[in-house]
């Protein structure tokens, strides 16, 4: 009976468990499909969110070379139209003249082709109709005076021309008949009645730019009417053109160039013959600028990202290229960084998904579910530390103790650390002063106690290999350790380390500086040919201004950019005409307007250039005083900034006791008088310069050592 009775028990116990194994089996069904659902739309999810991510970086990628890139091509772009504008003042002092108009009408009133023979007059054996005798004897004078125009302004040539493309007077004695493209465009701007420029073309001296100025009649009664001839110049642009080309760029795999039509095509500018040579067409807008895209470039070739502006008065086309292998290399590492960790943080769904579906089915299954949480913990910590060595690749990262020992470290570091040749060391555990120099190791140990203790970010550079062809220059950066909970610790292990080689970046800036200095000697040198009372007056100013910057508290770095700015601080007077610069009477309240208006040209020529320091706006404050009564925006006081108050003052006195045309310089005692009794200057800043000159550099300075 016993054992009946235990047997009929044991049934229902093997029917329950069967129920609850076929229930679970749905159970487990139910739950695999909802997972494999949950799975399916997270993957969908994580694709259409990657996607959007990706295309915003890559607008923004796109967005910022735009932006590059239009700042170069609208820099050139204005840099050109200022040389063309230049050059078209240049020209017009000889087709505005009343001398050349007058001469210009009285030999083609003549007619019958008498210009050669007027033109020929000085050479022995001319004989010329009694009519043309009088305008023969003007030619020795005017044609001297063209030669001088074209020689000083280092011009190829310079002549007056009817519209038939006849010379009528040239600064050459036997100048050579013009070709017909230079005869079309003297006709063409007779004709219209404008200034045209023509094409760059080769020449006997390189590449060379014609332009053509009409001439309008000059009547007795001081009246125009219509043209009657043209200044025709031929201008040598090949160093010009190279100067456009060779503007600093932030991208170095960027390749400029500057076109001009030719016929239903353009024609690419240059030096060399990458940059030269027929161009079938371009894709311009209305306005004759290309916008922002992908393309074939201009050789015709690559694939290229482009961006490019019309120029207007040579009517040149600029383009900035990049080639778009470049650009789609950084796209494609953005995908992939992005789908990367898409698919990570994928995974660890699909993995919460998974330890879920393990979880309903049996708990039986509790200890591979706690192994699923802890692989997925794992997977999330390689996520996060994935994330931060993509936001530092190619740096050397180390944790160091107080000690200098290396607690942690990548790749990188150890690749640092390594000397010329030798395979990299294992770094970690190992001590700062065995894997670097001991002067290396001792300034890194020193440095990481100073942040321990300061609790502060501190950076620190090293110099590997000093004095050595390999010499390698280190930036490092140390941060402080943090609690878990995020706050600062009261002990401090140790700090994390962040090591980036800086030798290429900074030979690059020395070299950029090398061509910064050699720049600014060239607009020096320029600055004095305008004017020879200038000469030295410029290396003069620049050696006092920083000396009194010093008395002034001036930092080193402001320091310089005083020193930049004086020694441009005459460039104004480069499109100040020559006359009036050297004139010795009074001047016309028009005169004084123009010669003011030489710290507007300054501040427009400086201004887009990266000199480090507000150059372009000291130089365009030197004129005003602290009483408001300067020029050119009439600032007082101490709206009016530091540089530009000590640029003023020391030009003053410089200028003071420095002779010109029209007096003598003055004693340098009497010019300190005048700048105390002159209530437009900073009193700080003229007791700074008397206390300078009265020190042997102050003197040094002052003789233009």
């Amino acid at each position: 009976m016993r054992s009946i009775t235990a047997g009929s028990r044991q049934a229902p116990e093997e029917m329950n468990m069967t129920t609850v194994t076929n229930t679970a089996d749905r159970s487990g069904r139910a739950a695999l499909l909802l997972a494999g659902c949950l799975v399916a739309g997270v993957l969908a999810a994580a694709w259409v969110a990657c996607g959007a991510r990706y295309e915003r970086a890559r607008q923004d990628i796109l967005d910022a070379r735009r932006a590059e890139m239009g700042a170069w091509v609208s820099g050139t772009r204005e840099a050109v139209e200022l040389w063309a504008d230049a050059q078209e003042k240049l020209v017009k002092r000889i087709s505005t003249s009343e001398l050349y108009r007058m001469f210009a009408q009285d030999v083609q009133a003549l007619g019958g082709g008498v210009e050669k023979a007027v033109n020929e007059a000085d050479r022995e054996g001319t004989i010329l109709p009694e009519d043309a005798a009088s305008l023969a004897e003007q030619v020795p004078f005017m044609r001297g005076a063209l030669l001088d125009f074209m020689n000083y302004n280092g011009l190829s040539d310079v002549r007056i021309v009817n519209g038939e493309g006849r010379t009528l007077l040239s600064a050459m004695t036997q100048p050579a008949p013009l070709d017909s493209e230079a005869a079309a465009l003297v006709g063409k701007a007779v004709k219209a009645g404008e200034f045209l420029f023509g094409s760059v073309r080769a020449g006997r001296d390189g590449l060379q730019l014609d332009v053509a100025d009409p001439m309008s009649a000059y009547l007795a009664g001081g009246g125009e009417d219509g043209a009657v001839a043209a200044v025709f110049v031929r201008i040598p642009v090949t160093g010009r053109l190279a100067q456009f080309l060779a503007r600093d760029r932030q991208d170095d795999a960027a390749r400029p160039w500057l076109l001009q039509r030719s016929g239903d095509g353009w024609t690419a500018l240059g030096t060399d013959a990458a940059h030269s040579g027929p161009v079938v067409s371009l894709p311009l807008d209305a306005a004759g600028n290309m916008e922002f895209g992908r393309r074939v470039g201009v050789d015709g070739k690559s694939a290229v990202y482009s961006l490019g502006v019309s120029a207007s008065g040579p009517n040149w086309e600029i383009i900035l290229e990049i080639p778009a292998a470049v650009v789609d290399a950084r796209l494609r590492g953005m995908a992939w960084m992005i789908y990367g960790i898409g698919a990570l943080a994928s995974a660890g769904v699909v993995l919460l998904a998974a330890l879920l579906w393990w979880v309903l089915i049996s708990r039986r299954n509790e200890a591979l579910a706690r192994h699923f949480q802890q692989l997925y913990s794992v997977i999330d910590r390689q996520k996060r530390l994935l994330d931060s060595v993509n936001a530092s690749l190619e740096v050397g990262l180390a944790m160091i103790d107080a000690d200098g020992a290396v607690q942690m470290a990548n790749r990188v570091f150890s690749e640092l650390a390594a000397d010329e040749g030798e395979n990299a060391p294992d770094a970690a555990g190992r001590s700062l002063l065995s894997l670097f120099d001991v002067k290396t190791g001792a300034l890194l140990v020193e440095a990481v106690r100073g942040v321990l203790q300061s609790g502060r970010t501190d950076t620190v550079e090293l110099r590997m290999r000093e004095g050595d062809v390999g010499e390698r220059l280190l930036r490092v950066s140390l941060f402080p350790p943090y609690r878990g909970d995020g706050e600062r610790g009261e002990s401090r292990p140790g700090v994390v380390a962040i090591f980036q080689d800086i030798t290429e970046f900074r030979r690059r800036s020395e070299q950029r500086q090398r061509q910064q200095a050699n720049v600014m000697l060239a607009l020096v040198r320029a600055i004095e040919s305008v004017d020879p009372y200038l000469a030295g007056h410029s290396q003069k100013v620049a050696g006092l201004a920083d000396l009194v910057g010093g008395q002034m508290g001036m930092d080193r770095a402001s320091r310089e950019g005083l020193r930049i700015a004086a020694a441009l601080s005459q460039i104004g007077k480069l499109f100040i005409p020559r006359e009036l610069l050297h004139k010795t009477g009074n001047l016309t309240p028009e005169e004084r307007a123009e010669i003011m208006r030489a710290p507007e040209y300054a501040h427009d020529l400086l201004k887009d250039i990266d000199f480090g320091q507000p150059v372009a706006e000291a130089v365009y404050d030197m004129y005003e005083k602290l009483d408001g009564k300067g020029y050119p925006r009439g600032l007082s006081g101490e709206s009016i900034p530091l540089a530009s108050r000590v640029l003023g003052a020391v030009n003053t006195f410089c200028a003071m006791i420095s002779p010109r045309s029209h007096r003598e310089g003055l004693r340098r005692e009497d010019a300190m008088d005048r700048l105390r009794k002159e209530p437009g200057f900073d009193p700080a800043v003229v007791e700074a310069l008397d206390n300078v000159l009265r020190t042997p550099e102050g003197m040094s300075a002052l003789l233009g050592g």
